[in-house]
């Protein structure tokens, strides 16, 4: 019960997160292209880059080892194709 509800709420805060990634990434683009704070803006892009990477690689890592060690089936299967007999 209590993994279940802090499953959800993990999987709740994982857009949240990539998308606070995102604004961050393209606030750094705007800050370099239309104002002085060139090397600000920079930072704010890489720093979006290197989040946002950490977060698709954690996520993909999970999404693997969910399908190798718990349900032996993978996360979507290909479309026309039912994984079940």
């Amino acid at each position: 019960m209590l993994i279940s509800y802090f499953g959800n709420i993990v999987k709740s805060l994982i857009p949240i997160l990539l998308g606070v990634a995102v604004v961050v990434f393209f606030w750094g683009i705007i800050q370099y292209l239309f104002t002085d704070a060139k090397e600000k803006g920079s930072k704010l892009m890489f720093w979006g880059i290197i989040a946002l990477f950490v977060m698709v690689s954690i996520w993909g890592l999970v999404a693997f080892l969910q399908v190798e060690f718990l349900t032996g089936l993978p996360l979507t299967p290909p479309p026309n194709i039912n994984p079940l007999p």
